[in-house]
């Protein structure tokens, strides 16, 4: 067809456990109720622990006839044990970026249309 189609996919690595939940990070969150039930996971194979190197990643496809596009980025950061902020979906609440700038917990009301 002469449409162009968009595909985007992100996740959560931990390297200290083998990229957990890496690719699957959607999946795992819903195999075991919830990210707040998979970042407990972590904390608990990790004790005494009050933050954990993580990376975000995040990759954008775009495919048409004349284009095949993909760009792949990644932001550092450590995951906390519990939610910073109100804002934010899946486990962003979780993310603290190395630099911190807030990006990860845009108020709601910043991100939905009026």
């Amino acid at each position: 067809t002469n449409c162009l189609t968009l595909s985007d996919d992100s996740g959560l690595h931990v390297e200290e456990m083998g990229n957990f939940p890496g690719v699957k990070t959607a999946r795992v969150a819903k195999e075991m109720g919830g990210e707040q039930k998979v970042v407990d996971y972590i904390f608990s194979k990790k004790t005494k622990k009050q933050k954990i190197s993580a990376t975000f990643y995040c990759s954008l496809s775009l495919v048409g006839q004349k284009i095949n596009n993909v760009v792949t980025g990644k932001i550092s950061g450590f995951i906390i044990p519990h939610k910073k902020g109100n804002d934010g979906f899946g486990y962003d609440p979780f993310f603290i970026p190395l630099h911190e700038f807030g990006m990860t917990r845009v108020p709601n009301r910043l991100l939905s249309p009026k």
